[in-house]
């Protein structure tokens, strides 16, 4: 069974809860952004990475406020469009 537990699932978005259903989605974007960087002939930092996750990476909804810390979510595309910028 998938780690976590699935809420909703709709065309965008699938909610899902707890740190099971977040780390591995965090863990692979960080390691995709790695290879970008190290594919351009970056070594980047673990601290860059979060940096640029946290920075980057994540978006704003103020209607998630009741249902996640922070009212953010990863945004994938946000990301990869600012890793493609730093050619």
């Amino acid at each position: 069974s998938l780690p976590g537990s699935v809420l909703n699932v709709s065309r965008d978005v699938a909610v899902g809860s707890g740190t099971s259903f977040a780390a591995p989605i965090v863990a692979g974007t960080s390691a995709l952004a790695i290879g970008y960087l190290k594919g351009m002939g970056y070594t980047p930092s673990g601290s860059y990475i979060e940096l640029l996750l946290k920075s980057y990476g994540t978006r704003s909804v103020p209607a998630l406020s009741q249902k996640v810390q922070g009212s953010n979510f990863l945004d994938v595309l946000a990301l990869v469009s600012t890793l493609q910028g730093l050619k």
